[in-house]
């Protein structure tokens, strides 16, 4: 039987995106979600309309409207304003959603009455259930005379009570052991809060002379000595974002002010940033803002103590400072680059990616099971749950994708640009390249795996392969007439290069499929995370489809109707793996479960002339077409790789800017003029070095 996790959400939120500008409900949103990976059962309470992503049960305890009603009347209470006021004070984004987290208030009241009710209806036994709270002090109301387990989690205050703890990090823990005056409690643990980093993106091309913050606006955040470094850098402009009255900070021009923004906005807002100033005047226990940049690739430059020292690496990932001159070091130090955002991303997704440190919760929480599980004697207990937290230590292989790429002809003329864009991908991507042309003349990077192969032997791998599953002779000159057709075979290629999948050991971890190569490749590394367990990579688009290695995946064709015609009809090219195979595709996910990493929601696919009636239909009006599927309403100006930085950008010609997995250029005529380079620029019908 699973252990289940009760988690309550937040009275004062709803356990929602929106929402996630409040530190802990973002924490419970990604808790429940992370926890459910680790086979443990969860049910969320919290009121209606919260998404609390993955659950096994859902409760609400109030209506949207009942809880609106109740904020209303606790605001009015608490600032002994008209109703009127309230409404007011509460639409303003500058008034913090925090002021009504007290145990007091009207709203807090009516939700742990209720809470408690729904609470006895779910709650089983103390050798199977865990509550899990976050700012314990709100339920105490609801908690008391039920006999349960209680923990409380993501604790960053001096607030928490109860027996069992999860503290964000360590110096909270210390520090709360020393003000409590007690020994080390066996069942404290420092564990830090879940991140899904997926969410985060990487920004590697920030803005320049762009310094941000991000929090509550007021001088214990600091906000005075963000004054004080502006006006030693009045050539550089410092933002102000979160709530609270930014007026008094407002007194110098490169000084501005943004509104509180939640979800997706704070990955694009702190990925921008050039640095992200947190001078905080109090000893923080936890900075869910500093990790967020780190996410993004941004450097950090904020006080030295508390948790920042934990959060920070110092010279790597920002700057811990003492003094006004060491943080208009350290924001020199970010104006000039001299912050690897690479390496900063790279250390806060090992140190914070949810899918890792849940390993450190399943062995904090069924740790605490054993207490109360007859015959486990608690910390005497002759079992250890050491095993999760050897997971969570241990160096993982991670899964590879391996494309299979037959090409017969003549290559593009940026072939080698190709190539090289594979090579930032090492360690994520191979790419069996299998052709009777001369490759020595290219520069191979080690995850091209040329296969020697003429067009014939191919025909006579598809006939024995068609012949095998479908009982009947097949005469290998028929098929493949014309090299385009491949197109129709690329979904068995699977089968028909089993022999390299066994040759080269992959495993059913491994995803295998096929691509092309009319395509320039960012920085996988950034954008797919094997630990969210996908089955698919890319979708149903020839260009990029890898699926894992296993016998049904690998047969799924077969489910295909009246492929054998399909396939050998020369006639035309029917783009089976793009049109036919699709539902197919679908039913199987859908059937299994399985998850897709959807890779097109992040790549530019150039859309060609044939194509533009369908994409934009008023493309007549434009005075240029170079657009992708992904926004058709707005031209390219050009797509940026840098060999360097192992990243490729799309930009817009209206200054917008993401990075991205790949660029499609759908075999359009493209001009090339160079061969050595460090980067450069992807137009309309060229590739242009970066000029100094």
């Amino acid at each position: 039987m699973p252990i289940r996790l009760h988690i309550f959400g937040l009275p004062y939120t709803i356990t929602r995106q929106e929402f996630s500008g409040d530190p802990s409900t973002e924490y419970i949103l990604n808790f429940g979600q992370m926890m459910i990976n680790y086979n443990f059962e969860v049910f969320h309470y919290g009121v209606e309309t919260s998404q609390p992503g993955y659950t096994n049960k859902n409760i609400n305890i109030l209506t949207k409207e009942e809880w609106e009603k109740l904020r209303i009347e606790s605001i009015m209470l608490k600032e002994n304003i008209t109703y009127e006021d309230a409404v007011t004070y509460l639409k303003n984004p500058k008034n913090s959603i925090n002021e009504l987290a007290t145990a007091n208030t009207p709203l807090c009241v009516e939700f742990n009455k209720r809470l408690k009710l729904n609470l006895q209806a779910n709650y089983r036994d103390m050798t199977t259930d865990i509550i899990c709270i976050n700012r314990g002090i709100l339920y105490n109301e609801a908690l008391n005379g039920i006999n349960c387990v209680v923990v409380e989690i993501g604790i960053s205050d001096k607030d928490s009570s109860k027996s069992f703890r999860i503290f964000n990090s360590n110096s909270c823990l210390t520090s709360t052991i020393a003000i409590e005056k007690c020994s080390s409690p066996n069942y404290w643990f420092f564990i830090p809060p879940p991140f899904n980093i997926t969410d985060w993106r990487f920004n590697l091309n920030p803005f320049s002379n762009n310094i941000g913050f991000l929090g509550h606006i007021s001088n214990h955040k600091g906000c005075h000595i963000i004054v004080e470094i502006a006006k030693r850098f009045p050539n550089t402009q410092f933002t102000l974002c979160g709530p609270g009255d930014p007026n008094i900070y407002l007194s110098l021009p490169n000084i501005v002010y943004k509104s509180p923004i939640y979800g997706t906005e704070r990955s694009e807002y702190l990925g921008q940033c050039t640095a992200v100033l947190l001078p905080s005047t109090m000893c923080e226990m936890f900075s869910r803002v500093a990790v967020e940049s780190q996410l993004c690739g941004t450097p950090v430059i904020t006080n030295n103590s508390g948790a920042m020292i934990e959060i920070v690496k110092q010279f790597r990932t920002g700057l811990r400072c003492n003094t006004l001159a060491d943080y208009c070091h350290g924001i020199k130090l970010a104006l000039d680059g001299k912050f690897n955002r690479v390496y900063i991303r790279e250390r806060a997704a090992k140190k914070y990616d949810m899918y890792k440190i849940g390993y450190k919760y399943e062995y904090a929480l069924r740790s605490i099971v054993d207490v109360f599980t007859p015959g486990k004697k608690g910390w005497y207990c002759e079992n250890s749950h050491m095993n999760s937290l050897q997971l969570y230590y241990k160096e993982s292989v991670k899964p590879k994708i391996y494309l299979f790429l037959p090409y017969f002809g003549k290559f593009p003329n940026y072939f080698q640009l190709y190539l090289d864009s594979l090579e930032v991908n090492i360690g994520l991507l191979v790419v069996f390249i299998i052709t009777d042309i001369d490759l020595t003349h290219y520069k191979l990077p080690l995850n091209a795996i040329p296969i020697f192969m003429t067009l014939d032997t191919l025909r006579e791998r598809l006939s024995k392969m068609l012949g095998e599953v479908y009982e009947k002779v097949i005469n290998p000159n028929n098929l493949v007439q014309k090299v385009y057709k491949l197109v129709d075979f690329k979904i068995t290629y699977p089968i028909i290069f089993n022999d390299l999948i066994l040759s080269h050991k992959l495993t059913d971890q491994d995803f295998v499929g096929w691509g092309d190569c009319d395509l320039i490749y960012g920085n996988l590394h950034n954008f797919i995370n094997f630990n969210e367990n996908f089955h698919i990579i890319g979708g149903w688009h020839g260009h990029f489809t890898a699926i894992r290695n296993i016998d049904s995946f690998k047969n799924l064709f077969k489910t295909v109707p009246k492929y054998l015609e399909l396939c050998t009809d020369n006639s035309m090219t029917f783009v089976t793996d793009e049109i036919a195979f699709r539902q197919p595709l679908i039913n199987y996910l859908r059937n299994n479960n399985y998850k897709m990493f959807y890779i097109n929601k992040c790549m530019c696919d150039i859309v060609p002339p044939m194509f533009y009636h369908l994409v934009r239909p008023n493309h007549p009006e434009f005075k240029k077409n170079f657009f992708n599927n992904r926004s058709p309403n707005k031209n390219i100006n050009y797509v940026y790789f840098s060999k360097k930085d192992k990243q490729l950008i799309t930009v817009y010609d209206d200054g917008e800017s993401h990075e991205t997995t790949y660029c499609h250029l759908q075999k359009r005529s493209m001009s090339l003029n160079f061969t050595e380079y460090t980067e450069f620029y992807i137009k309309e019908h060229e590739f242009s070095l970066v000029l100094e």
